[in-house]
């Protein structure tokens, strides 16, 4: 199946600044019918707005060699991930890009 959009799935949206206080954001690349290409393995670019940084990047894979601590990361069986601290209270916006597709974003919640 051919890839034609992203799915960004946090597992929260309100994020306090301690050091463990992070979000984990799983990036998946779909089909037109919203599944999960488990083939993709396109590149995945990240940006971020507002009072925060991303801290690391995986995909799960165990024979990747790229850095944790990136803007970007190849998907491995049509997923990525993305790791997110607030830096301090404030929207923040994580947009995940891949050549060929429309952009996708979401919306955190820096807090405390």
């Amino acid at each position: 199946n051919k890839v034609t959009k992203l799915s960004l799935l946090p597992d929260r949206k309100l994020l306090g600044t301690s050091f463990d206080d992070v979000a984990n954001i799983e990036i998946q690349l779909l089909d037109e019918n919203g599944t999960l290409v488990p083939d993709a393995a396109d590149l995945i670019q990240f940006t971020l707005t507002g009072p925060a940084k991303i801290i690391g990047v995986d995909s799960g894979s165990v024979v990747s060699t790229e850095p944790f601590q990136a803007s970007e990361r190849q998907a491995f069986q049509g997923r990525a991930l993305a790791i997110v601290r607030a830096t301090g209270p404030g929207a923040i916006t994580l947009t995940a890009r891949t050549a060929g597709l429309t952009p996708a974003s979401l919306e955190l919640t820096g807090g405390r």
